[in-house]
């Protein structure tokens, strides 16, 4: 789904409504994603 929008999965989640889902789920219809990265500095 994040690569059909020309970004990549690695390093972030991708929430519908507050719930994650996987990055490989298929999108049917109109939908509003939140993508949060996830790596953190160290």
């Amino acid at each position: 789904m994040l690569r059909a929008v020309g970004q990549r999965g690695e390093g972030c989640a991708v929430l519908v409504d507050g719930t994650p889902i996987p990055l490989d789920t298929p999108l049917t219809g109109a939908v509003r994603l939140t993508v949060v990265p996830t790596f953190s500095g160290g």
